[in-house]
């Protein structure tokens, strides 16, 4: 009789490990993503591969696309090439360096969603996420020396700095005393808790303010981010490094 017990006890155990190893692999096949039919086009019918080299061959309308000429572009890729190129162990149809810098240009440029260049580049939303991220990292790293300054504790211009930035302003636009072009941008963000309406601006979204001032030459001379989106121009300007040194 015990040993009767036992057995159904041994097979009611074995049966409960067979059905809970089913359940795992059913699981683990539901996990498996396919790749969309329209997705798996992008090497053949994509933006890149349909539209790139024709815009190259119109620079005014590349540089409608892409807020630069083709020259500048293939100068920019030179740049972020180290930091864009596949890895050795990338997929055959994993995005080109050129590929991930046109996404990213024209995201920039247009201010589209981002899922509306993931479709016309046929590529997924979690992917054209990361590949926006990785080059505007890349694009930082890259020009942040001779192309952006900001004020910090290692670096403070002076009286000269400003002065040959008006001269450059006088030369080339014919406008005396101007030490820069200033403009805000509001970016969007998900509210932080417990931050009242502090972020809520005057469009309707939560943001932090980035204020960037240019030079005659379009380099950014100095930038400012994170103020509160519901603060105005005025304040986000008077509050900065800048304003304060001025």
């Amino acid at each position: 009789m015990e040993s009767d017990i036992e057995d159904d006890i041994l097979i009611l155990s074995a049966a409960s490990l067979l059905l809970r190893r089913q359940t795992k692999k059913k699981k683990m096949k539901k996990r498996r993503f396919t790749v969309s039919p329209y997705l798996k086009l992008r090497n053949i019918k994509g933006r890149f591969v349909k539209d790139f080299e024709d815009l190259r061959q119109f620079p005014p309308a590349f540089k409608e696309n892409f807020r630069m000429t083709p020259a500048d572009f293939d100068n920019l890729l030179k740049l972020l090439e180290p930091q864009l190129s596949p890895k050795h162990h990338s997929r055959p149809d994993s995005f080109t360096s050129s590929e991930k810098l046109a996404m990213t240009l024209e995201y920039l440029a247009s201010g589209s969603y981002q899922r509306h260049i993931a479709s016309v580049y046929r590529a997924s939303k979690q992917a054209i996420g990361k590949v926006i991220a990785d080059v505007c990292d890349g694009l930082y790293q890259a020009l942040k020396t001779e192309y952006l300054k900001v004020i910090t504790l290692a670096y403070k211009p002076t009286s000269s700095d400003w002065l040959e930035i008006s001269n450059r302003f006088n030369a080339q636009w014919n406008m005396p005393n101007c030490l820069g072009a200033i403009d805000g941008k509001h970016v969007a963000i998900t509210i932080p808790p417990n931050s009242g309406s502090a972020f809520y601006n005057y469009k309707g979204f939560f943001s932090i303010v980035l204020m960037a001032v240019g030079d005659a030459d379009y380099r950014l001379s100095y930038i400012d981010v994170g103020s509160y989106g519901s603060e105005g121009d005025s304040t986000v300007f008077r509050n900065s490094a800048f304003g304060k040194a001025l």
